[in-house]
């Protein structure tokens, strides 16, 4: 009774106070050796920590790194009913790598609950970066929100930087299959040097998706639907475009060619 009665209070200790996460940070260094380092500056598992040079490989021989500059988060855990509540979190540079590796089918996921109530107020990335084998998806000055009560999640997406432009969207989604989705999206950037706007909006499921999509620029304004099965074994079900005022020369200035107007396309 003894040893439970001390086990557990090392454990508060380690996660309220800022001098037992700062010894399980070092044990758990000392335990992962080379897989895992980074300068603890402050704070504890419990409200939230403040972290420099963080590198983390997985242990798993996969050889993913994961590596943060720098991370400084504000949370705290309640119960009646659990719920996790992060006031803010935000980091520098984030780098993913992920090596090659065989590709294998996505498949359709069984729960997407989550055991516990989950509100972030405020998540900051100055930069994501993902190295994915030989391509590298990079993502600027990304902000979010979100709250779930464990099924029903919402996300909002203040707006991301892009190689192609900014991103704004808004989702919903139903943890339980078969996982009921509403969301809109709003794309603002450039093509050919040409302005570029474009609003979506999504319903259906992440069994069957819908997407109805609006879009001006390049001297034209276009429409289309898109029904999807993401998990399928064809995803793209079907499609149909609607566009007036196609500029040639704005899509291919190598091509000479003149205004068509009120075109369609549809699969």
């Amino acid at each position: 009774m003894l040893l439970v009665v001390l086990a557990v209070g090392l454990v508060l200790a380690a996660v309220t106070t800022e001098h037992g996460t700062r010894l399980a940070w070092q044990a758990a260094e000392r335990v992962l050796g080379a897989r895992l380092a980074g300068t603890l500056d402050g704070g504890s598992l419990a409200t939230g920590v403040r972290l420099r040079g963080f590198a983390w490989t997985s242990p798993d021989g996969t050889g993913t790194e994961i590596r943060i500059d720098r991370l400084d988060g504000r949370w705290a855990l309640t119960r009646a009913p659990w719920r996790l509540s992060i006031a803010y979190l935000r980091a520098g540079t984030i780098d993913v790598r992920i090596p090659p590796g065989p590709s294998t089918p996505s498949t359709t996921p069984q729960d997407l609950s989550l055991p516990l109530q989950l509100r972030i107020d405020d998540l900051r990335v100055d930069r994501l970066a993902i190295h994915d084998g030989g391509s590298t998806t990079q993502l600027d000055h990304l902000a979010l929100n979100g709250r779930s009560d464990g099924r029903h999640h919402e996300l909002v997406l203040d707006g991301v930087d892009t190689p192609y432009g900014a991103l704004t969207a808004r989702a919903k989604l139903d943890g339980v299959k078969p996982f009921a989705l509403t969301g809109e999206a709003t794309y603002a950037g450039k093509l050919s040097d040409e302005p570029v706007d474009a609003r979506a909006r999504v319903s259906g499921s992440l069994e069957a998706l819908v997407a109805e999509v609006d879009a001006s620029g390049m001297k034209l304004n276009g429409r289309a639907h898109v029904e999807a099965a993401p998990f399928g074994a064809v995803p793209l079900t079907r499609a149909s475009l609607a566009f007036d005022h196609v500029n040639p020369q704005a899509l291919a200035p190598t091509t000479s060619g003149c205004c068509c107007a009120k075109s369609r396309v549809a699969s």
